[in-house]
């Protein structure tokens, strides 16, 4: 004799457990298409040596981030759309550059970023870069010098 509420119980529990795995898995969808962006950076002319490229969408949806190479390349990945840009590019200074008893000379050394600051905040960055999914993502971006201040 088959117990046909255990049968139907059994049923029930596979069915859930295949849409919780079919929700989790996102049915093998890993989200929307990504497409290829290399560019470079450079702050007052010179490349950027160090850091990082961070793309924020403009509706706050994805973002996508990169690693500035010494020559100051980058390459990323990201969805198609409009972009906040955020660059953070901070010193690393070489070992024994600074003394390590004077943490006031260290400070003033790796407190000084190759780009301004407010270029690393997608909030304040006036950067900003269109992805197209025609694959031609060139973002070279070109950071003027800051003005300096008459004292």
């Amino acid at each position: 004799m088959v117990d046909v509420q255990a049968t139907s119980l059994n049923n029930l529990v596979i069915r859930a457990a295949g849409v919780a795995l079919a929700v989790c898995c996102g049915c093998g969808r890993g989200g929307p298409p990504t497409y290829p962006v290399s560019g470079s950076v450079a702050y007052a002319g010179r490349p950027v040596p160090t850091g990082s490229v961070m793309l924020v969408s403009l509706q706050g949806e994805s973002r996508a981030s990169g690693t500035i190479s010494a020559d100051g390349s980058f390459t990323l990945k990201a969805p198609a759309g409009d972009y906040k840009v955020a660059v953070s590019a901070p010193r690393e200074l070489p070992v024994g550059e600074v003394n390590p008893d004077n943490w006031e000379q260290a400070f003033r050394a790796t407190a000084q970023p190759y780009v301004p600051g407010f270029y690393g905040d997608p909030e304040t960055s006036p950067l900003k870069f269109t992805v197209t999914a025609d694959g031609t993502n060139q973002c070279d971006l070109k950071i003027p010098p800051l003005k300096q201040r008459r004292r």
